[in-house]
């Protein structure tokens, strides 16, 4: 199929408006596009990235669970993750439609995938030996029922991570992905670590963890550079 010449001046225009320039004169068929294969999600992409030893909060309140967890503390000093087999992640089919050096407009027919993207949103684009992670900052749908997503390239070096925080109001313990970006030195010069959106705020205790759910006592961070829908972005200032 071809978008439409009415299709391209739309998408072109706002892509235009966030890479704060004029769009330039684009008109290509969809076909002709390169297709992506695409992650998105925050706990999709942990679990693509090879993160293990993470289960996100568990709401469960039964007195098995409360004595499992108590019997677990008193042996091993912490809550052992609970060993499920690795649910598969599913890919979505993507078209690159235009790139604009750290920027891209990716496009989609709206049935074609079953994830809800919203600003700010986390992907991860297969390439050939690695994804790159990025980073929604506008999605639309134009009258021909593409979906379109303008995304914020960041990071082709991302490491699964994990977090263990103890509710402050129900005292339960908690496990949940996070995603480490190291420093490259050009576009981001400190490391920073994705973290489900408002989490810390509600946590007595926090516990960073490694790829595969064990502590890593000494990483700490700052103060949060950006609160999102999805995700909280923090510095990285010190790991032993």
């Amino acid at each position: 199929s071809q978008l439409t010449a009415d299709a391209c001046l739309v998408l072109l225009a706002t892509l235009g408006r966030h890479l704060r320039q004029v769009p330039p004169d684009f008109s290509i068929g969809r076909a002709e596009m390169p297709e992506l294969s695409i992650a998105v999600g925050l706990a999709s992409i942990h679990r693509l990235l090879g993160g293990a030893g993470i289960n996100v909060a568990s709401n469960s309140s039964s007195s098995m669970d409360d004595h499992m967890a108590s019997e677990q503390l008193a042996v091993f000093g912490r809550v052992l993750p609970e060993r499920r087999s690795p649910p598969t992640v599913d890919l979505e089919r993507w078209r690159l439609a235009q790139r604009n050096g750290r920027y891209a407009l990716l496009l989609r027919q709206s049935g074609n995938g079953n994830s809800r993207l919203n600003v700010q949103a986390v992907l991860a684009i297969r390439r050939q030996d690695n994804f790159l992670l990025a980073m929604a900052t506008g999605v639309g749908q134009p009258e021909d029922g593409l979906l379109c997503c303008f995304v914020r390239l960041l990071s082709d070096k991302v490491m699964p991570r994990g977090v263990e925080i103890r509710d402050r109001i129900t005292g339960k313990v908690e496990r949940h992905p996070t995603l480490l970006l190291p420093s490259d030195g050009e576009h981001a010069t400190r490391d920073l670590l994705l973290i489900p959106a408002g989490i810390m705020v509600r946590a007595s205790s926090v516990q960073f963890l490694d790829a595969g759910g064990q502590p890593l006592p000494g990483l700490r961070l700052g103060e949060c550079l950006e609160h999102g829908n999805e995700v909280d972005v923090w510095p990285v200032v010190h790991v032993d």
